[in-house]
């Protein structure tokens, strides 16, 4: 008789809110698929995740571009989110986060398999709830991996160029 591997669904559906959040962070779907226990501190109640960060710079002088890189750790604090259960208590005795099902082994190279595919992450990602980029910016304590500008400079242009426009018909009358 076969072994049930499965998960609950419960767990299952505490895993695709915590790949929302994460996704809602900043992270990549290629990151999130490859995640370990190991970026999560118990103590402190912290995620830790390490990414490379690639600075390309031009001169424009001499038309030559320099590029520059190095790693960067990012820190997202953990407590009183609503991710906070999965990432701090409900910890497998396996070293990835994020599995379609229990692995047979518990060593890292024979778990792998049992890892989601990045299709099924990507597809995880797309059924996101709307994600709001300014609600993640007014948070201070918390360095999001791509920023979304705050500023309305649309909305100005447009006041702008219709002051113009009453300026320039006001001047013809």
């Amino acid at each position: 008789m076969a072994v049930d591997r499965s998960w609950s669904p419960a767990y299952l559906q505490k895993q695709k809110e915590a790949i929302w959040w994460l996704l809602e962070r900043g992270l990549t779907p290629e990151e999130i698929r490859v995640l370990h226990w190991g970026c999560v501190d118990d103590a402190d109640k912290m995620f830790i995740f390490r990414t490379k960060v690639t600075f390309l710079k031009a001169d424009l002088k001499t038309w030559q571009i320099e590029r520059s890189e190095y790693e960067k750790t990012f820190k997202i604090p953990l407590r009183h989110t609503e991710c906070e259960w999965f990432f701090l208590k409900s910890k497998i005795p396996c070293p990835w986060m994020f599995t379609r099902e229990r692995p047979k082994t518990w060593r890292r190279e024979g778990s792998k398999e049992s890892l989601y595919s990045l299709a099924a992450v990507e597809k995880i990602c797309s059924e996101t709830p709307s994600i709001d980029p300014c609600k993640c910016l007014e948070s201070d304590s918390i360095n999001l991996l791509t920023k979304m500008d705050k500023f309305a400079n649309i909305e100005v242009s447009k006041l702008n160029i219709t002051k113009m426009k009453t300026k320039e018909l006001e001047s013809k009358t």
